[in-house]
C-alpha cells in the first residue's frame, strides 16, 4: 500500500464485509507489530464539509483497511478481496494467500477497482 499522505500523521481503521462493519479489537491487535496507530471504526464520526470519516479525538481521517471477502478453498489457502481508502483515494484487489512452511505467501490475482497510483 502506498503512503496516501506522505509526511502527515496517520491513523488506521479496519472494516470488514461489504457493509463496512468495524473489525473487533482482538483482530486489530494482530497488527500491533507494525507500529501503526489503529482506531476502532465504531468511534468514527463524519467530517461535516467533506463527509470523510474522522476520529473525533484526534481530528484525523484514518486510512481505512477493508477486508471485503475471505474464502478458504482448501486447507492452507485463502482467497481475499481487500482494499484501502483515504479520503478520495482508494484501491481494491484480489489476493491468493497460501501457507508455505512457516510463512504465508501473498499473490495478487486481480485489481478490482481504484484510483490510486503506484
Amino acid at each position: 500500500m502506498p503512503d496516501p499522505a506522505p509526511g502527515l500523521p496517520k491513523e488506521y481503521t479496519v472494516v470488514k464485509a461489504l457493509d463496512l462493519r468495524a473489525a473487533d479489537l482482538d483482530f486489530i491487535r494482530r497488527f500491533s507489530d507494525l507500529g501503526l496507530t489503529f482506531v476502532s471504526a465504531e468511534v468514527l464520526s463524519e467530517q461535516e464539509e467533506t463527509h470523510y470519516p474522522i476520529n473525533p479525538k484526534s481530528g484525523l481521517s484514518p486510512v481505512m483497511l477493508h477486508l471485503q471477502r475471505m474464502k478458504r478453498p482448501d486447507e492452507g489457502t485463502y482467497e481475499v478481496d481487500a482494499g484501502w481508502a483515504h479520503k478520495r483515494t482508494f484501491d481494491q484487489r484480489s489476493y491468493r494467500v497460501k501457507k508455505s512452511g512457516e510463512h504465508w505467501l501473498v499473490e495478487e490475482t486481480a485489481k478490482l477497482s481504484g484510483n490510486a497510483t503506484p
